[in-house]
């Protein structure tokens, strides 16, 4: 990030990465249009457009012309959602980078609670509230795990954040001065149209936290993450927790030695077999739905870790 751009006198900007979604997308600009004290601020608003036949352009225009806050068009037609965030944050001139998902609805006071949060605990780094939006009928044992699989929230207070308990990158910011220097989202782990590797957030998460940066949660900055089409479906999850192991050992790869992973690997399957199975077993025996979906994606996710440290998990091309 150019140092320039930390002098330009914006506040905050609250980048949008967005992929084919204009109805989504034009209601979360919606949402941020009737944010409480944003006169006060100066702010704005960067949309960036990673299909490569700009499908958001048409949303903008209307947009652009009217009286609301400032908004920027920014075509990334290179695909992968760690090439668009990395896009915002060399094209943002806020103090303050935000990032949302083109999916959620934002409430009023979204933008004011996470400014206040970065007040209140002198942090580098807010993860807000992720609550859900059912857009369709979940099967059941989705809707009994929603807190642990689909929304993130850690409850009413503030609280500070270590190791992987990490913010999730629908609803996320961070000072602009910590990315300064430092090496942003890596780009094999961000989704693609094709790719269902993830954890990007954790990986350059993982980096401010051993660097020393302060890492909040902020439960008065709150979003919801309109859920529906196959995420209504317990099998997503089951496939999403498989890729997330996979995508969890590529990070692993990154910042540990290779004895310290294959130590991690084999002990992530034994648990499987002493612990995640006898679980899901009894889960199964009671018919407790919730308990058994958990227990499966603990054991693909803890599966799929040990495919990647020994390298035999290959991502979609």
């Amino acid at each position: 990030m150019a140092t320039d751009k930390l002098n330009h006198g914006c506040d905050v900007s609250v980048a949008i990465c967005t992929y084919n979604r204009p109805q989504m997308l034009s209601g979360v600009l919606e949402c941020l249009a009737l944010q409480e004290y944003a006169n006060r601020l100066n702010w704005e608003i960067l949309v960036v457009d990673n299909h490569p036949a700009a499908t958001a352009r048409p949303v903008l225009n209307a947009y652009l012309s009217e009286s609301r806050p400032r908004i920027r068009y920014i075509h990334e037609p290179t695909p992968g959602l760690s090439r668009a965030r990395n896009r915002a944050i060399h094209e943002a001139y806020g103090a303050v980078i935000a990032f949302l998902d083109d999916d959620v609805m934002v409430p009023k006071t979204w933008l004011v609670e996470m400014l206040r949060a970065f007040e209140r605990t002198g942090a580098d780094c807010i993860g807000g509230r992720v609550l859900v939006k059912w857009e369709g009928q979940p099967d059941d044992a989705v809707l009994a795990c929603e807190r642990e699989l689909v929304a993130f929230d850690k409850g009413d207070a503030d609280i500070r954040l270590f190791r992987r308990e990490v913010p999730i990158g629908a609803n996320l910011a961070l000072r602009a001065t910590v990315l300064q220097n430092e090496p942003l989202f890596m780009c094999d782990l961000g989704r693609t149209r094709t790719s269902l590797m993830g954890c990007e957030e954790i990986e350059l998460l993982l980096r401010l936290l051993r660097r020393g940066r302060r890492i909040w949660y902020s439960a008065g900055s709150v979003v919801l993450h309109r859920t529906g089409g196959e995420r209504l479906l317990a099998r997503y999850y089951i496939n999403r927790e498989y890729w997330n192991g996979v995508s969890l050992a590529a990070v692993d790869k990154r910042q540990l030695n290779l004895l310290h992973c294959y130590c991690k690997a084999w002990a992530r399957l034994a648990q499987t077999f002493l612990f995640v199975l006898p679980a899901w077993m009894c889960a199964h025996l009671v018919d407790n739905t919730g308990a058994e979906l958990l227990r499966t994606c603990q054991r693909r996710r803890y599966f799929g870790y040990w495919c990647g440290i020994m390298g035999l998990a290959k991502a979609p091309a």
